[in-house]
């Protein structure tokens, strides 16, 4: 068996979508199309976003090793970008889960990748990834200041013997988990920043 690593970007609108975005699209499009062009922004503390994600696909898998939630934010019009605070969030039926806060906005891009524990302990299933919602949620925010997300996803690495002619679903998976790994360029911390 092997493992294989799929990248589920927001699908629909979820259960929250407070972050006030300016323009024609939907909240899950915006932080769903691989350009920091267009981006939410966090006005009041407590805002939160949850989206639907794309469905994982369960032919092949046997477990699931890891989840991670992926973000990318910055904070502008300000001297303190550091006290502009979000934090990863993650929902599975009745149980959120923030996680996190990140504290190490800057004025540039910055990739978050948190590991996500699932929602009452226990190892994450397929159905668990299909019912599941992600986002983010504004913890701190200083007078003036944008703080802004621009893309979110879920990245889900399966054990398994995925299909050598996966669905539909499960190419889109992996191409879109080519597309933002070389846009989310990670070192060795769950914290890096990218600079545009």
């Amino acid at each position: 068996m092997s493992t294989t690593t799929f990248t589920l970007l927001p699908s629909g609108g979820g259960l929250y979508a407070e972050w006030p975005y300016g323009g024609d699209l939907a909240n899950w499009q915006v932080v769903s199309d691989f350009s920091d062009a267009t981006e939410v922004t966090g006005t009041l503390v407590g805002q939160r976003d949850l989206h639907e994600v794309a469905d994982l696909e369960p032919r092949g898998i046997d477990s699931i090793s890891e989840v991670v939630v992926i973000l990318r934010a910055r904070v502008t019009n300000t001297g303190t970008p550091a006290a502009n605070r979000i934090a990863p969030i993650w929902q599975l039926g009745d149980t959120l889960v923030q996680g996190t806060t990140i504290t190490t906005l800057t004025d540039t891009y910055t990739n978050i990748r948190q590991t996500a524990t699932r929602p009452g302990g226990g190892t994450w299933s397929v159905a668990d990834i299909n019912s599941l919602y992600v986002g983010y949620q504004l913890i701190a925010r200083t007078a003036g200041a944008n703080v802004t997300v621009s893309e979110c996803a879920l990245e889900v690495t399966v054990v398994g013997d995925i299909p050598n002619t996966p669905t539909a679903d499960a190419v889109t998976a992996v191409t879109q988990s080519t597309t933002l790994t070389a846009k989310v360029s990670v070192v060795d911390e769950a914290v890096t920043v990218h600079g545009e």
